[in-house]
């Protein structure tokens, strides 16, 4: 890459090329393997079950930088936080999303 790169902040990262680096930084649900199919990353699962919504299932392990559990309150909250603040580069991407809620799933007795 030939441009500069002048924030690491997904939030206010003003161009493209800041974008494209940030991909190799931060994790996505999904990625696209070299066949261009997609699978699962950050999360585990996920299954449509009510038109417009979705059953994510988070992938168990991840941890931030620091070594702390990444959770669901943490994807709500970058989630919540997006549609707040109506950042442009996400805007479309964050326009078909009303809401995000966290429901715990009970373990089998």
């Amino acid at each position: 890459m030939q441009n500069e790169i002048n924030s690491l902040n997904p939030f206010t990262a003003p161009t493209s090329p800041n974008q494209t680096f940030m991909r190799l930084i931060y994790g996505t649900f999904a990625i696209a393997d070299g066949d261009q199919k997609i699978r699962p990353w950050a999360a585990e699962s996920w299954k449509l079950v009510e038109r417009p919504g979705f059953d994510v299932t988070l992938r168990k392990g991840m941890t931030f930088h620091d070594g702390k559990a990444v959770t669901m309150e943490d994807v709500q909250f970058t989630f919540d936080y997006l549609k707040k603040w109506n950042f442009p580069f996400f805007a479309g991407a964050m326009a078909p999303i009303a809401s995000i809620e966290i429901q715990r799933r009970r373990d089998p007795l």
